[in-house]
């Protein structure tokens, strides 16, 4: 459905209209995958499963500008309980430095808040000219000089996704692709996240979990789990994903978790299966004493200490590595 939102004007003077369209409606479904063409595979497959309405209860909304009924900007956000991702921000060059996403943005975030929305992230360049649009707009970075950017609708909110609660396990879907990136985007919690995603300390998983999905239906040796607080929110997950340095003779099993959540972590890697006849590793920094209690009660043994490793508030830390063995 495509909603009117606003009639506005280019610094050009030319009048410029905005609205939004939320799917699976099909008749703007060419439209924007025109407009989006540019994007890859794994955002293509993305927008295949939205416009066919297979997308498990995630809002898919795209903010348009247009100029004479034709759309040339378009800002699109994936929310699911007021926790988003904000991506696909695009004009066509044709119209650039008139306005266009400045104005379609300041839609978007009106109708944001005017949801209830929460939190959303985003990826850009640092420093950048689109980043400090987005800083305009309350957006701030992860990390310093990090174009990895989160926008709170109040200062408790990360604190209040992560209350304690009781938490259960699913496997991946789409619902929870907002929310896992709320979770990735965390500081001041263990360095080793997920290696054989290349997640180490905070991460902008946008791209990458819709990759994941999609291995995941494609492939039999690939396998994950998703921890889902009572209230919805996605306090850990966890993956066995081969090792692509090693010709798939080795799997990685990683698991990562909010503090808050930390004793459901060993139910988290027992919910995997683990593959018969092949060695699995897991990395772990030594402060994650609740994996390493897992991994030991699961039959893994400590196989490697690689010391001074990586660095943790300008501090080399060690990586520890458990291995199950053949």
């Amino acid at each position: 459905m495509y909603t009117h939102l606003t009639n506005k004007k280019l610094s050009s003077g030319e009048p410029f209209e905005i609205g939004v369209v939320q799917t699976p409606d099909k008749a703007y479904e060419t439209l924007i995958k025109t407009l989006l063409g540019h994007k890859p595979h794994n955002y293509q497959w993305h927008l295949d499963h939205a416009f066919a309405d297979q997308i498990d209860g995630l809002e898919t909304r795209f903010y348009l500008g247009l100029l004479n009924s034709e759309p040339i900007c378009n800002i699109m956000t994936v929310e699911y309980m007021g926790i988003g991702i904000l991506g696909h921000v695009y004009t066509f060059p044709a119209y650039r430095r008139k306005g266009a996403c400045r104005l379609v943005m300041t839609e978007q975030m009106l109708d944001f808040k005017g949801r209830g929305g929460k939190y959303l992230t985003l990826g850009t360049g640092y420093n950048t000219p689109p980043f400090w649009i987005y800083h305009s707009f309350g957006f701030r970075g992860v990390l310093p000089n990090s174009g990895h950017m989160k926008y709170k609708a109040h200062e408790t909110i990360e604190s209040d996704y992560f209350a304690r609660g009781k938490a259960h396990i699913i496997s991946p879907d789409w619902k929870s692709w907002p929310g896992l990136n709320v979770l990735c985007s965390q500081h001041d919690l263990p360095l080793i996240r997920n290696i054989a995603l290349g997640h180490v300390g905070p991460s902008n998983y946008e791209g990458g979990y819709i990759s994941l999905l999609e291995s995941i239906s494609t492939q039999s040796n690939i396998y994950a789990r998703i921890l889902v607080s009572e209230d919805g929110s996605i306090t850990g997950y966890a993956t066995i994903i081969p090792d692509s340095r090693w010709q798939a003779e080795v799997h990685l099993l990683d698991c990562f978790v909010h503090p808050e959540y930390k004793d459901y972590g060993h139910l988290l890697i027992k919910s995997l299966p683990l593959p018969d006849n092949i060695k699995v590793q897991c990395y772990t920094d030594v402060e994650a004493d609740w994996k390493i209690a897992a991994l030991l009660e699961e039959g893994f043994d400590h196989e490697a200490t690689f010391r001074n490793h990586i660095k943790q508030k300008d501090q080399l830390i060690d990586v520890e590595v458990y291995t199950r063995r053949v």
